[in-house]
């Protein structure tokens, strides 16, 4: 069952759950980290996902007993029925993820040397502009 958390403080009281399971954006992971390592000290199970824990996901374990790889939504089964059965693996991941991720972040890697080729482009059209010219002209 999910549960949306509301914000919590570190001196708040922890509300008691079986297995924790936490997704973060990399703006608020060190408060996705903080409250996995509460939970942690308090003896409950600690999962990890999103964005930033699989492109940072030895950084991530630091802070949880299992991590989730490229989406929960193939792993989350399999992840739960381990940790019924006592057995909850560091890493959860399968291949079509894997390959999912991987084809995630060509397309990610490929956009921004895309743009940054584009701005590269557009600085040198605009360091050939005529002194004073409308930005429509260039300098041949």
């Amino acid at each position: 069952m999910g549960v949306q958390m509301p914000e919590s403080k570190p001196g708040d009281a922890l509300e008691p759950f079986d297995l924790v399971a936490i997704s973060s954006f990399t703006a608020q992971i060190d408060e996705a980290y903080a409250l996995a390592d509460r939970y942690r000290a308090a003896g409950v199970p600690v999962v990890l996902g999103g964005l930033h824990v699989t492109l940072m996901p030895d950084e991530a374990a630091e802070h949880a007993d299992s991590i989730v790889l490229n989406g929960a939504e193939g792993a989350w089964p399999r992840l739960v029925e381990d940790f019924r059965h006592g057995r909850l693996q560091p890493r959860n991941m399968t291949i079509g993820e894997l390959e999912s991720g991987l084809r995630w972040l060509f397309r990610e890697v490929y956009n921004d040397v895309e743009v940054a080729r584009r701005q590269r482009h557009y600085m040198e059209l605009v360091k050939r502009r005529p002194e004073g010219a409308p930005s429509g002209v260039i300098k041949q």
